[in-house]
């Protein structure tokens, strides 16, 4: 048999070097350190709804991963624009995140957004339409989708925090009438502030927009983004995630450990 020279054997590893590299092996999932109980990081671990949709649903598939914190949201973004994160679980939809971002057409979370007021200063509230005369304030950063974003910017004044805790003290204050947010994050925060009773949610929410795992288009695991989209929308269908923020929620509440903030 002939040998090939040595010269060529390394040529043909170089050349091979980029092709395996190119693959799919362990992807890697992060998300926003800083919003429980969607996701969130104890100092430890990222937990919270989101990883375990996405876990799940990876389970199922049998398809190798890894959840690494990486920092807040802005680097997570960076890093999936970049394709050192393959995954993002969750995000809402957004024009600006869909040009590096893929999502499937099945939700993987319902985030309902709403306005929190508090419960000394309650005002009439129908729709959206009844915060226009009113002050508001809203985190840095934050997205809510379903029109809103839109209709804020050019119909309410609005205040940007840097975090929730000063959301839900320029309320207490009165500094502020309402502060917009997804209702499982302010839930969250107000149990581990122990002032569930301090602040309610009106009634109907501002939009029931959903929150999905992304994908970066710069990855090669964007191949898995048809087949985990299908099978989220099986188990999706089944119930199995119909009560995974709620679960969730409780968890945090037990040990409420929140990372570095950065908008969702």
């Amino acid at each position: 048999m002939r040998r090939l020279p040595c010269v060529a054997v390394l040529l043909w590893l170089v050349a091979a070097v980029p092709a395996y590299a190119a693959g799919c092996g362990r992807l890697v999932i992060s998300a926003d350190p800083s919003y429980p109980p969607l996701h969130w990081y104890d100092g430890e671990v990222l937990q919270g709804a989101s990883i375990a949709v996405a876990t799940r649903v990876f389970d199922d598939l049998h398809v190798p991963y890894q959840v690494r914190y990486v920092g807040p949201l802005k680097r997570v973004l960076a890093l999936a624009r970049s394709g050192d994160v393959d995954v993002v679980a969750t995000l809402k939809i957004t024009p600006e995140r869909t040009a590096f971002l893929a999502f499937g057409v099945h939700p993987a979370l319902s985030n309902p957004v709403v306005a929190f007021v508090d419960v000394r200063r309650p005002f009439p509230f129908r729709d959206r339409n009844d915060l226009i005369a009113r002050r508001g304030a809203i985190a840095l950063g934050n997205v809510f989708g379903g029109g809103f974003d839109e209709f804020m910017q050019r119909r309410l004044q609005v205040t940007e925090t840097s975090d929730l805790n000063q959301l839900f003290k320029l309320l207490e204050y009165g500094r502020v009438d309402y502060s917009v947010i997804g209702l499982y994050p302010g839930l969250a925060w107000m149990a581990a502030q122990h002032k569930l009773g301090h602040f309610t949610a009106l009634q109907p929410y501002l939009t029931h927009a959903d929150n999905y795992v992304a994908f970066s288009r710069a990855s090669p695991c964007l191949k898995w983004l048809p087949a985990f989209d299908r099978r989220l929308g099986e188990l999706s269908r089944q119930g199995i995630f119909a009560h995974v923020s709620n679960d969730y929620l409780a968890i945090w509440a037990k040990k409420p450990v929140l990372g570095e903030r950065d908008g969702p």
